[in-house]
């Protein structure tokens, strides 16, 4: 039987980071709307936490969150989880925060606001398919 991993159109599970509450709920309705699973956290304590209990495909994790930031959080994914799929999210795209975001484990940035189209895109591509 093929996996999510295995069918590029298959719901994902997806856990979306981000200390705005506002971003969290607008992205886990998006997603929802497209069929996936979603879960969200608001720190990356929860993150972590949640990492254990919904096994997601993809993480969408904002970077710039107080307290441990998304950076340190993709370390630490990376770490335990190293077959999921990690796409940082920021306002801020310049080569540098790229970098940053590659060192920390990230396989994709995407610049804030995501936009549907992308998002589709990148979860249509599946969870393996997140570098561009």
């Amino acid at each position: 039987m093929k996996s999510s991993r295995d069918c590029p159109n298959a719901k994902r599970r997806v856990l979306v980071v981000d200390d705005r509450r506002d971003a969290r709920h607008l992205t886990k309705c998006l997603l929802e709307t497209m069929g996936h699973e979603v879960t969200v956290a608001s720190s990356g304590g929860e993150a972590l936490a949640e990492m254990k209990r919904s096994a997601p495909d993809v993480v969408l994790c904002d970077v710039i969150m107080p307290g441990m930031n998304g950076l340190e959080v993709a370390r630490r994914i990376r770490t335990g989880f190293p077959q999921v799929a990690l796409v940082a999210m920021t306002a801020d795209g310049d080569d540098q925060t790229r970098r940053q975001a590659e060192a920390a484990g990230f396989d994709r940035l995407l610049v804030k606001p995501v936009g549907v189209d992308s998002l589709r895109k990148l979860l249509a591509a599946g969870p393996g398919a997140t570098s561009s």
